[in-house]
């Protein structure tokens, strides 16, 4: 059996370039070709790791391209105008997301909505695999140092990744995190307040991380956990990914490899569990230490014909699209 699907003619593929996050279709041809001029499929390659252990080769295979980042008006919804405007008057009522922005204490108006905020990181605690568990702080972190093997992430501008950072204009400068549950929590506790605010959503933003089955392609395997995920009538609408620290994708790239795998596990728990919702789009919320980021990836009947079969040759429509906002 072929290890790879036959490539395109490409330049140089003995020597190819620094391998990162391809931005095009023709950034990935370039990219993704091997040194026998072969590009890599799930279906064929020896093996796939884990979506948070993925190699440049197993994010090639998955055939994802990521734009440069977006800013908040270069979104498109894709939706009526009814929804554009239900969307701007409930931010307009929404004094509670004004307070946060200005960096305000939030004041909760009732014990009901006290109770829809509440925190589940008991139950976030209990679900954390070990490596992803509370690690001991170093005597370095407790007076504000960052271990050597997080300097580099922790000292990364946001506008390395885009010309306006997500925590634009908080006059906030924060350090790296000492502990990821607790970004997990204000992200988690965030969403559940802008849910508030729209009742007739019947939806819940949960902390639970293992919502999709194992991805299957032909004899390989992938598993992917999240950082939680919005659930309603036992199908997931969005998923949750934290870091603890600032990041630039260009320096570490493997982290958009991340979140790719946890886009397709998603897609592929679908095509074996059904779902009612048809839509093409899949919406991560992620954020990094203090910024927050909106990633929506855009797929076709002809991506999800390669994820089941592997065997459709590459084109700009065998891809998965993520376009990242903040």
């Amino acid at each position: 059996m072929s290890t790879s699907s036959e490539a395109p003619k490409a330049s140089n593929p003995t020597n190819p370039p620094k391998r990162n996050v391809p931005k095009t279709a023709s950034e990935w041809v370039t990219a993704a070709v091997d040194s026998q001029g072969q590009y890599p499929t799930l279906h064929t390659l020896s093996k796939v790791n884990s979506a948070s252990k993925l190699t440049f080769t197993d994010f090639a295979a998955m055939r994802a391209l990521w734009p440069t980042m977006r800013k908040p008006k270069q979104f498109k919804p894709g939706f009526d105008g009814r929804a554009v405007d239900k969307a701007r008057e409930v931010v307009e009522d929404f004094p509670e997301l004004h307070a946060y922005i200005q960096q305000k204490q939030i004041p909760l108006k009732s014990a009901q909505r006290a109770g829809k905020l509440q925190s589940d990181s008991v139950d976030m605690q209990e679900s954390l695999p070990e490596t992803r568990k509370k690690r001991k702080i170093t005597p370095s972190e407790q007076h504000g140092k960052a271990p050597e093997s997080e300097v580099e992430a922790a000292d990364i501008s946001s506008t390395s990744f885009s010309e306006v950072s997500a925590a634009y204009n908080s006059e906030i400068t924060p350090g790296p995190t000492k502990d990821e549950q607790l970004v997990n929590d204000a992200l988690l506790l965030f969403l559940r307040a802008v849910l508030v605010y729209q009742p007739e959503l019947k939806c819940q933003w949960t902390a639970h991380r293992s919502p999709f089955s194992t991805a299957v392609f032909g004899r390989n395997q992938m598993n992917a956990r999240t950082d939680g995920y919005l659930e309603a009538n036992g199908e997931v609408f969005a998923i949750v990914e934290v870091k603890p620290n600032t990041r630039a994708p260009s320096k570490r790239p493997e982290l958009l490899w991340q979140e790719t795998g946890e886009m397709i596990a998603w897609i592929m728990h679908d095509v074996k569990h059904g779902r009612k919702c048809g839509l093409r789009r899949r919406l991560l919320v992620s954020q990094d230490n203090h910024e927050i980021f909106l990633t929506i990836a855009n797929y076709d009947d002809r991506y999800l014909a390669y994820l089941k079969n592997g065997d459709t040759p590459f084109g700009s429509h065998q891809s998965i699209n993520q376009s990242k906002f903040n």
